[in-house]
């Protein structure tokens, strides 16, 4: 994950603020049915390495940010799809046992699939889409415009005629219609239209219909952060992940959440992430269905899992946490720093 996040959709808002919160804090609402904080169930585990069962990552090096699967996507019958970038290949899953390998050896360096009526959509590196069926023929194959680039793309989408979609710079560009660039829509009734954004609030404006707006208003506690909209439900609920960087720092920290929003603008849902848990992150890190069940993938050091979270009335921030590993982390540099310079000063008089 990128310590500086660029604006690369209308759905990814990223904002400074300065409305500092309390690590102890713990955010409520008044949803009975949700367990008091989040469950994760873990669906699934694939172990690391090259064979027909095993996943693909990266070497381990010093400085170099590890790569392993990009994405995943889940079907109306919940099986699961893993994108294995670097054996080539889509793991399918089901009722959290492997079934078979797609073989998706034409692809250069694949960053996300998604799912729609018995077909896989790959995004490969090479700027191309391929559509492909579940047995890995290619049925179709789109080459994005010179000015889209595949690294721009957060990731594919389908939109509310039912299109399969990349976004950029807050405009979506219809795979069936060569591109054409046409304004973000959401949902099947609603558009998201605007963004604004104050000294404590990132707000995002959905338009229902003529008379009618929702708010979706997101708190951050510090002083650098983004929201993404990752899905909608049926019933009309978004579920947004917040990620919020801890700033001043010279490592990566971030406090993940997924948050559900109703159709008042309320938040209603809450799970925090423990990135500190995780090894890396993947493009596509979560999916909702439409029934409204979250499911995100983690990169652990050894094996990747797939959660389904059930997500609570409250969490419990660890920002003064992740603050304080930060100054230790500084105060050993700088510690570092000044044996470096009393050892060459040493020398030096020698």
């Amino acid at each position: 994950m990128k310590k500086l996040i660029s604006i690369i959709t209308i759905l990814i808002v990223c904002m400074s603020v300065a409305f500092l919160t309390n690590a102890s804090h713990i955010y409520k609402n008044n949803n009975i049915n949700l367990p008091d904080e989040a469950v994760f169930e873990k669906i699934l585990s694939v172990d690391v390495g090259i064979g027909e069962e095993e996943i693909g990552y990266s070497p381990k090096l010093e400085g170099v940010t590890n790569e392993g699967p990009g994405s995943f996507a889940i079907d109306n019958m919940k099986n699961i799809y893993i994108l294995d970038t670097l054996n080539k290949k889509i793991m399918v899953f089901n009722k959290g046992e492997f079934n078979y390998n797609i073989n998706i050896d034409f692809t250069n360096y694949a960053r996300d699939i998604l799912y729609n009526k018995g077909n896989l959509y790959i995004l490969d590196e090479s700027n191309y889409i391929y559509s492909i069926d579940l047995n890995g023929k290619i049925k179709n194959i789109y080459e994005l415009p010179d000015d889209i680039k595949a690294f721009q793309v957060k990731r594919l989408s389908i939109n509310n005629q039912g299109n399969i979609v990349v976004h950029l710079d807050g405009y979506e560009y219809n795979i069936n219609e060569n591109f054409k660039s046409k304004g973000y829509s959401f949902g099947q009734d609603s558009k998201l239209i605007s963004k604004f954004i104050d000294d404590k609030h990132i707000k995002i404006i959905e338009n229902i219909n003529s008379k009618k707006d929702r708010e979706l208003e997101i708190e951050l506690a510090e002083n650098s952060g983004c929201v993404h909209i990752i899905g909608m439900d049926k019933k009309g609920n978004i579920y947004v992940s917040v990620e919020e960087d801890i700033p001043d720092s010279p490592l990566v920290l971030v406090e993940h959440t997924i948050r559900k929003i109703d159709l008042q603008g309320k938040q209603i849902g809450f799970a925090r992430i423990p990135l500190e848990e995780y090894y890396n992150f993947p493009l596509r890190f979560a999916n909702v269905t439409e029934n409204g069940e979250v499911y995100i993938m983690a990169l652990k050091e050894n094996c990747v899992e797939i959660y389904k979270v059930i997500l609570g009335k409250t969490y419990k921030s660890k920002i003064e946490d992740l603050k304080e590993k930060a100054k230790k982390e500084k105060q050993r540099i700088q510690k570092e720093k000044e044996e470096t310079i009393s050892i060459v000063n040493l020398k030096l008089k020698l």
